[in-house]
């Protein structure tokens, strides 16, 4: 390599640095909860919110999983970054639903 390849290369390696730090899925802790409506939720029992709460929870660990996998993916292969957003609303979504019944339980159980 000469010296008038080296700075192309330091710009390239710059680039991609940035866009795969920007870029990348986002990780699970950081996506806040979706806004929830408590309709759903409103007339259930202690012991039907306690049943919603486990499978939302599973359901929550399990996109959770995914996000976290959809991030390494990201750093190893940038390519994929243009796939990956409709999980980002999953994550939202479940960790808003946990929100909402755990609220229920706290409030009614």
């Amino acid at each position: 390599m000469n010296r008038s390849q080296t700075p192309r290369l330091l710009a390239a390696v710059v680039v991609s640095f940035a866009i795969v730090v920007t870029g990348c899925a986002k990780r699970p802790q950081d996506i806040p909860p979706a806004e929830v409506s408590e309709a759903r939720f409103r007339n259930l029992s202690c012991d039907e919110l306690f049943q919603q709460e486990s499978t939302i929870k599973a359901r929550r660990l399990d996109v959770e999983r995914q996000q976290t996998v959809t991030r390494m993916l990201n750093l190893l292969f940038p390519i994929t970054m243009l796939a990956d957003l409709a999980n980002e609303e999953q994550v939202a979504e479940a960790k808003g639903e946990h929100a909402v019944v755990k609220r229920k339980i706290d409030e009614r159980c």
